[in-house]
């Protein structure tokens, strides 16, 4: 499965590349975010994670195409994780708020995507259920 981005030249300096490299290198994300200067770091992995799809310029859609809710229905630990996602983005040369982020994860995913990615999950399902089909075996009552 290949993922269409757009071309974009990123602004993220290569030093600052080389932390984010790091921190995922030593599977430790809070030694950046800490350097970034988030306070309370919410998932600090994802956050990563998306700030480096919001600096390569890689849609939200794209990087998570299920488009999940980032947490609980209150919004209390998103608007948290947005402003640490914020922080982070910011101190990697790209000044961003809250506001820009939840902009970039409301454009919808493309209808070309949404179809490449709704026959894929259908090929998935199809060979679940046939794994599973030849896997099933009847089992003999015992009396």
């Amino acid at each position: 499965m290949t993922i269409e981005t757009v071309p974009t030249t990123s602004t993220i300096t290569p030093e600052t590349f080389n932390l984010f490299r790091a921190a995922v290198r030593a599977s430790n994300p809070y030694a950046l975010i800490e350097k970034a200067g988030v306070k309370w770091a919410v998932a600090p992995s994802r956050m990563l994670y998306l700030a480096y799809g919001f600096l390569r310029g890689i849609p939200y859609r794209v990087m998570e195409p299920t488009a999940r809710p980032l947490f609980d229905r209150m919004g209390h630990a998103e608007t948290t994780f947005l402003k640490g996602l914020a922080t982070l983005i910011t101190f990697a040369g790209v000044p961003t708020t809250p506001e820009e982020l939840k902009g970039w994860m409301a454009v919808p995913e493309s209808h070309a995507r949404l179809e490449k990615r709704a026959k894929a999950v259908a090929r998935s399902e199809a060979a679940r259920a046939a794994r599973r089909a030849t896997n099933s075996i009847a089992v003999p009552a015992v009396a």
